[in-house]
């Protein structure tokens, strides 16, 4: 599982990411609020989504659950 970094500072539209991505959007500001964790589909998803060249450890740390 993944969780978001806590030490970035990203601003973008959730809404417009939460329907791109295909997922509900309280659902997204969990993700990048920390409060839940996700798989790596997921997070490969919201990574593509923020940066195209960016690898998925620029923006979540692998978690044990």
């Amino acid at each position: 599982m993944y969780g978001f970094k806590q030490d970035l500072n990203i601003k973008f539209n959730k809404a417009k990411a939460s329907k791109e991505i295909g997922i509900t959007r309280p659902y997204l500001t969990s993700i990048i609020n920390g409060k839940k964790l996700c798989t790596k589909v997921m997070a490969f998803c919201i990574t593509k989504y923020l940066n195209n060249n960016a690898e998925i450890e620029d923006y979540f740390i692998r978690k044990e659950k």
